[in-house]
């Protein structure tokens, strides 16, 4: 597991105290944010990225489409068989 860098770490602590997460919670909000940057290292991603989320939740959730997650976290639009307009738009 990687070491969270320092000012990673700073700007997270200041993040959870404006949101004001209890300290007793803040031990796995950390933790969290570790799995996801060791996640990105590992796999060549942008921990900045906006779409290395829904990656990142993928592998979590071991879907097999990235889309499936996607629709999940509501970064695309879900739609029936009546509104896709080609296949290609799932």
């Amino acid at each position: 597991m990687i070491k969270i860098p320092a000012c990673v770490s700073a700007r997270f602590n200041d993040l959870l105290l404006r949101k004001k997460i209890s300290s007793f919670y803040q031990y796995h909000y950390r933790k969290w944010l570790r799995y996801y940057l060791d996640f990105c290292s590992k796999n060549l991603h942008n921990s900045a990225e906006k779409l290395s989320l829904p990656q990142f939740i993928n592998k979590l959730l071991e879907h097999s489409d990235v889309r499936t997650t996607m629709v999940y976290t509501h970064m695309i639009k879900s739609m029936t068989l009546k509104e896709a307009k080609s296949p290609l738009d799932f």
